[in-house]
C-alpha cells in the first residue's frame, strides 16, 4: 500500500480505479476516527490549539492533498455531523481557496438536469 499511499496522498487523480478503492478504505476510516472524536467530545483544547481536528485537518491537507481530493468527493458524502463538516469545510477552503464542491456524491459528480 505504500507506493499507493505516496502517489495518492499528493495526486489523488494519480491513481487507477483499483488503487483509488485502496486508498478510499484509508480515507474512510481517517474521517471515521475524526468523527468518533469530534462525537465523543475529544475535539477540545490540546496542546495550545482551539481546536484539535481543524488543527490535524489543516496539517494534513498541506502534507498530503491527495486527502482533499477524497474529502471533497467521497468523505464530506459520510461525515454526517453538521458541524464537523463545517469545520473540514473551512479548513478546504481556506487551504485551498476555493469552497468544497458540494455536487460531489459518494464519488459521483452531480450534474444540473
Amino acid at each position: 500500500f505504500g507506493p499507493i499511499w505516496a502517489r495518492g496522498s499528493q495526486d489523488f487523480d494519480s491513481l487507477n480505479e483499483e488503487e483509488q478503492q485502496q486508498f478510499r478504505g484509508l480515507g474512510y476510516s481517517m474521517l471515521t476516527l475524526q468523527s468518533v472524536n469530534a462525537q465523543s467530545g475529544h475535539e477540545g483544547l490540546d496542546r495550545g490549539v482551539a481546536s484539535r481536528i481543524e488543527a490535524q485537518t489543516t496539517g494534513s491537507y498541506k502534507q498530503w492533498p491527495g486527502l482533499a481530493t477524497y474529502y471533497e468527493r467521497y468523505g464530506r458524502s459520510h461525515t454526517y455531523n453538521p458541524e464537523l463538516r463545517s469545520l473540514l469545510d473551512a479548513v478546504f477552503s481556506r487551504e485551498f481557496g476555493r469552497e468544497v464542491d458540494t455536487s460531489w456524491h459518494w464519488g459521483v459528480k452531480e450534474t444540473a438536469s
